[in-house]
């Protein structure tokens, strides 16, 4: 029978415990093509660690951190483009790798939404 402590170290998987590195080195599927297809954008829950993964215009996949940076507006309501995901808030522009492309100093407001209200790999070495 495991300890207290052997439980924990082998069942916890946030960034930064053993199993939750170990883990992070491996494949995990999060969604299919056809939900991606359906809508470019959906939020996800993998490894203790909330998340985006969008498509955008030219078809390249994103997992980005689930909230802005600026605001902690939540991306899954994001719009895709040609170079990321835009925040619904503020227009900040996030590319496939979580950076900051552009910055508008007004809210942005899109002139027109559409119909949105793989396998990933989590690891920084990759």
């Amino acid at each position: 029978m495991l300890s207290v402590d052997e439980n924990e170290m082998l069942t916890k998987v946030d960034a930064g415990t053993p199993v939750g590195e170990l883990m992070r080195r491996y494949w995990h599927p999060v969604a299919t093509s056809q939900e991606i297809k359906e809508n470019p954008v959906k939020a996800v829950r993998l490894l203790g660690e909330s998340l985006t993964l969008f498509q955008d215009r030219q078809g390249r996949l994103g997992l980005i951190d689930q909230r802005c940076a600026h605001r902690r507006v939540d991306l899954k309501y994001g719009i895709p483009e040609n170079e990321g995901l835009r925040c619904p808030y503020h227009g900040w522009l996030y590319d496939r790798t979580c950076n900051v492309r552009k910055t508008l100093s007004t809210p942005f407001i899109p002139l027109m939404l559409t119909d949105f209200l793989g396998f990933m790999l989590l690891n920084d070495a990759a």
